[in-house]
């Protein structure tokens, strides 16, 4: 039986989670827009579809412009939450590329 590989609701559920610990010490601004963020991720992931390679790069651009508004530790967790989110994306493509589905 082969390796299915990484599960994809456990990348968003820790993805979830590190955005979480950005917004702790978020300014409140960012600190709402993190909470949105969360919340869609959820949503996309409760619809029992995938959320689409363009949701993610959505989520990454807000991430990107967060982080620019930030400083110390929130930003260095909205680092993390975009490399994970890169990771992610990675991990799609690749199995696009190999003819799996999800």
């Amino acid at each position: 039986m082969s390796d299915p590989g990484p599960d994809p609701d456990a990348d968003l559920e820790s993805l979830r989670t590190t955005l979480q610990h950005a917004r702790d010490d978020a300014p409140r601004d960012i600190a709402t827009t993190l909470d949105d963020l969360t919340d869609a991720l959820g949503r996309l992931d409760a619809d029992g579809d995938a959320p689409t390679q363009d949701d993610l790069e959505s989520v990454r651009g807000e991430l990107a412009r967060l982080e620019e508004s930030t400083e110390g530790d929130t930003r260095k967790q909205l680092e993390r939450a975009r490399d994970e989110l890169r990771t992610v994306l990675k991990e799609r493509l690749a199995g696009e590329g190999s003819g799996e589905s999800r």
